[in-house]
């Protein structure tokens, strides 16, 4: 008897992963009786439902050095160090260039942020966070600069 319990596991264990899978993907997952093949004299199975297994063993977490992180550092100094630039090259003057371009790359980091949010259930103030010290960094090469 013994035996048989420990063999079902593994197979309880991954109706319940591809259970929880499809409810994140927004599949219609209603509870259902799982019909494995069991020694004589054993019930079968309770009904899994969905509701009992955490999303957030699914949904992959975010991290604050996640790989994800290094692209939001570069983009935000490359969107500060562009807006930059192009704000000099059409004769706005340095102040309102450094300025100008923080604004742009700020409303970037936080747009996309929503963006995430919305699309991804998954609004990051670690990405916020690299996406300023990204900013930052363009800014302290940006202020040591020829004039």
């Amino acid at each position: 008897m013994a035996l048989t319990t420990i063999a079902l596991i593994p197979r309880l264990r991954a109706f319940a992963v591809a259970a929880a899978m499809l409810a994140v993907a927004g599949h219609d997952c209603q509870a259902q009786r799982i019909d494995l093949p069991v020694a004589s004299g054993l019930r079968a199975p309770r009904p899994v439902s969905v509701d009992s297994i955490p999303v957030h063993s699914v949904t992959p977490r975010d991290t604050f050095l996640g790989p994800d992180k290094v692209k939001h550092f570069f983009m935000s100094a490359f969107i500060e160090s562009a807006g930059f630039g192009g704000m000099q090259a059409i004769g706005v003057s340095r102040t309102t260039s450094i300025e100008a371009a923080t604004a742009v790359t700020v409303a970037a980091g936080i747009g996309r942020e929503i963006h995430d949010g919305i699309t991804k259930h998954l609004f990051s103030f670690g990405d916020l966070t690299w996406d300023a010290i990204g900013t930052g960094a363009a800014l302290l090469l940006i202020s040591h600069t020829q004039r």
